[in-house]
């Protein structure tokens, strides 16, 4: 009976470690990528498709990188394409969202729990 109650609660913590969202930098995507080299970046392109790049790296006038992080052909993107390049960060309101439905829905199913006992 322990176990059950316990569960939930290992679910949200092991939960709050995806609540991540992409953030667009507000510096030029070369500027960027080769200062700071990032680990990936989603790419937005002139055409409004995106594409995530891992390990980007600036080359001549291309963003180059890999589609995937076990892949083994890179992508190439011409700078000329690029509109914009985003990264991923830590949401606050994503994490506080998750875990004020997590709890809203721990607290109902209890009421119902009860409400089925006192039956």
């Amino acid at each position: 009976m322990l176990r059950l109650r316990i569960a939930p609660y290992i679910l949200f913590v092991v939960s709050l470690a995806g609540c991540y969202g992409w953030r667009v930098e507000a510096t030029p995507a070369a500027t960027y990528v080769a200062e700071t080299k990032p680990e990936r970046v989603q790419v937005l392109r002139t055409d409004r498709t995106k594409v995530e790049l891992f390990s980007p790296a600036v080359a001549g006038d291309s963003l180059k990188g890999l589609p995937t992080e076990l892949a083994i052909r890179p992508i190439t993107v011409p700078l000329s394409e690029v509109t914009s390049v985003a990264t991923r960060h830590f949401s606050i309101k994503k994490t506080l969202g998750l875990g004020l439905i997590i709890v809203a829905g721990l607290f109902a199913y209890d009421q119902l729990m009860k409400l089925n006992q006192s039956q």
